[in-house]
């Protein structure tokens, strides 16, 4: 579990800061889609398009760390 919010964490990170931005405040802080716009100023059309690629951008990087993982070789047992 601990691994799997390091995760989450190094990928939120490697996004661009608008998107990092938006998912922190929908997700993170709990702010609806209107303050979030607000907070962003943006309309509420551009922003749940903001949140939309943010999430999608987000869930391709964690995959990508998944599909590595599962390349990478395990080391032998003791």
């Amino acid at each position: 579990m601990l691994a799997d919010r390091q995760e989450l964490r190094l990928a939120l990170a490697s996004l661009p800061p608008t998107y990092r931005q938006v998912l922190l405040l929908r997700f993170t802080y709990n702010l609806s889609l209107a303050e979030t716009a607000r907070q962003l100023g943006r309309s509420l059309d551009a922003t749940k398009a903001l949140q939309t690629r943010a999430v999608q951008l987000l869930r391709a990087r964690l995959l990508l760390n998944v599909e590595a993982m599962e390349r990478s070789p395990t080391p032998p047992m003791a």
